[in-house]
């Protein structure tokens, strides 16, 4: 499959989705996927394509244990054997796991909190001029 086409894309995502409120997410995924696509500069088909498809063996294939036999593996598995770019399966792919999300978020807390941390005592003691401060 050359370029993707969201006919394509849509008849898939239909194909394996029956939840509505589970398309709409896809949907609205899609539309805030392409708008950042364009704000960046990337393929907006790409992108949009991402967005549409990134759940759409879900329904089909939970995996609340977050093993290689399902959701996004199965997907992805289907893509590829349908042709996608391997840049979409990748895309997909880069779901993150519950664990590392509680990871990255409690990461983000610490290290939101030393930057605090360093802009206080910048405040305190450098110099004003330098860094542009009052």
């Amino acid at each position: 499959m050359a370029a993707i086409s969201r006919d394509d894309a849509l008849a898939l995502l239909k194909e394996f989705t029956q939840s509505e409120s589970l398309l709409k997410h896809m949907l609205a995924v899609e539309a805030a996927m392409r708008a950042y696509a364009r704000a960046f500069g990337e393929d907006e088909e790409l992108w949009g394509a991402a967005g549409l498809l990134h759940d759409f063996d879900y329904e089909r294939w939970p995996n609340p244990n977050l093993d290689e036999a399902g959701h996004p593996w199965t997907g992805v598995a289907i893509l590829r054997e349908r042709g996608y770019p391997e840049d979409l399966s990748d895309a997909i792919l880069g779901h993150a796991p519950v664990k590392a999300r509680h990871a990255l978020i409690a990461y983000a807390h610490d290290l939101g909190l030393a930057f605090q941390i360093i802009d206080d005592l910048l405040d305190e003691e450098g110099d004003e001029k330098e860094m542009g401060k009052k």
